[in-house]
Formats: structure tokens, C-alpha cells, sequence
């Protein structure tokens, strides 16, 4: 039921905990027969006998699937976030230098409309 490709790392650990005596922690994917996808974490302890050898693992299973969906979640949310703030940082920076122009498009456009009015006068 271990997803393809969490079962080298799932039997990396394994091995690891009988040959070190170390606690077993891990997450990986298992799918269930109706072909969905669930995450699991698997925390054990290791048992030794007077030898040292290690007899059994004793732990939990717990489906983490919602809250690896959450974290997933909201990892897109802040990237979206992320990419928000840049795209008005770089629309403040365009904006200044354009606002610039068009003020001075339009003391322009004023002074030659003053020019005019002058030469009227005069």
C-alpha cells in the first residue's frame, strides 16, 4: 500500500531504526484501495533484547492527510501572496517614472496654452 515512490525511504528508515535502535519517524503516502492517496506518519519505538538486538517496534499510525492538504494549502496561498507583492512593487516602480511624464506632458500642454493666450494679449 506504500506509494511507489515513498518505499525506498520508507524501508531507509526501517532499516535504520533496527540497525541504531532510534526512534522511527516518518511521513510517506499509502494508497487506499478505493485509488485515493493519504498521508501517513509513523512514529515508533524501538524494543531491544538483553542482546541488544531489536525485537519489535512499538508505535502509532496517524492519517495526516488533511493537515498535509493545509500545508499545501496555504504553501499556494503565500506564493500567490508572494507574487502579489512583487507584481505592485514593480507596478509602483513603472508608475513613478510614468506619472512624471505625464505631469510634464501637461505643464506642457499648459505652457503653450499660455504662450497662446500671451501673444493674444499683446
Amino acid at each position: 500500500m506504500v506509494h511507489t515512490e515513498d518505499v525506498e525511504s520508507v524501508r531507509n528508515a526501517w532499516a535504520e531504526t533496527r540497525a541504531t535502535g532510534k526512534d522511527y519517524q516518518i511521513q510517506y503516502r499509502v494508497l487506499w484501495p478505493d485509488g485515493s492517496v493519504h498521508w501517513l506518519e509513523s512514529q515508533a519505538k524501538c524494543q531491544r533484547n538483553s542482546d541488544g538486538r531489536a525485537t519489535r517496534l512499538v508505535g502509532v499510525l496517524t492519517d495526516i492527510t488533511r493537515r498535509r492538504l493545509t500545508e499545501e494549502a496555504m504553501l499556494r496561498t503565500e506564493k500567490l501572496a508572494v507574487a502579489g507583492r512583487l507584481a505592485a512593487s514593480v507596478a509602483h516602480e513603472i508608475n513613478n517614472p510614468l506619472e512624471a511624464v505625464g505631469n510634464l506632458l501637461y505643464l506642457i500642454s499648459r505652457v503653450e496654452f499660455a504662450e497662446a493666450a500671451r501673444s493674444q494679449a499683446s
